[in-house]
């Protein structure tokens, strides 16, 4: 049968990309038939490694307070600035420090949930969060104690208080600056819906 050469080859169907293979889903999506896998994001893992750096370098200054305290480091000089406090704040600044610990502690294991994506990590990090509120409430109770009630020494200019006192009021503005800046930027991120209808894919 001889072909008609005026007859045009049949026209392929357009209007889309070809049809790609299914690949299943990776761990933190769910299976979708019409697409290949996606490309896991990597926030959980960056988030996951800046929580454990923080949680090393405060608990490390926080037991290293709590070391050098022990040792009696300073020890004459505290006691000099110190020898008006009541009998109460020691223990309420020892406690701190244990909660301080604690503190760090919960956000370390929330970072390594977080880099293995089990939704456990984003629970520890609202719990951070809210134990994070809890310790600047805290620290800024010892500080103003502190300040209301520690000695100059007998020898020391007539203002040093009053320039001391605006020094530790500066120290304590610009240390909870620091501190508070990665809980907030927790808040901000664990609250966006994208991020939670991530987290809800994974495993507990």
């Amino acid at each position: 049968m001889t072909q008609n050469p005026y007859q045009q080859p049949p026209r392929q169907a357009t209007g889309g990309p070809p049809p790609q293979p299914y690949v299943p889903a990776q761990r933190g999506y769910p299976a979708d038939p019409y697409y290949p896998a996606q490309k896991r994001p990597a926030w959980p893992t960056v988030i996951g490694i800046i929580s454990l750096c923080w949680a090393g370098l405060f608990g490390s200054m926080t037991l290293l307070s709590i070391v050098t305290r022990a040792l009696g480091a300073g020890r004459a000089q505290h006691q000099q600035f110190s020898s008006g406090m009541p009998d109460w704040y020691w223990n309420y600044q020892g406690l701190s420090n244990l909660f301080a610990i604690l503190l760090y502690a919960v956000l370390a294991v929330g970072g390594i949930l977080l880099i293995k994506r089990r939704r456990a990590g984003r629970s520890l990090h609202v719990a951070f969060i809210v134990m994070s509120v809890l310790a600047v409430i805290s620290s800024g109770f010892l500080i103003v104690t502190m300040m209301q009630h520690m000695q100059m020494p007998p020898h020391a200019p007539p203002g040093s208080q009053r320039m001391f006192k605006a020094v530790m009021a500066g120290s304590l503005i610009i240390g909870m600056l620091i501190f508070t800046a990665y809980p907030l930027f927790l808040t901000v991120w664990f609250t966006r819906p994208k991020v939670n209808q991530h987290v809800r894919t994974w495993p507990k």
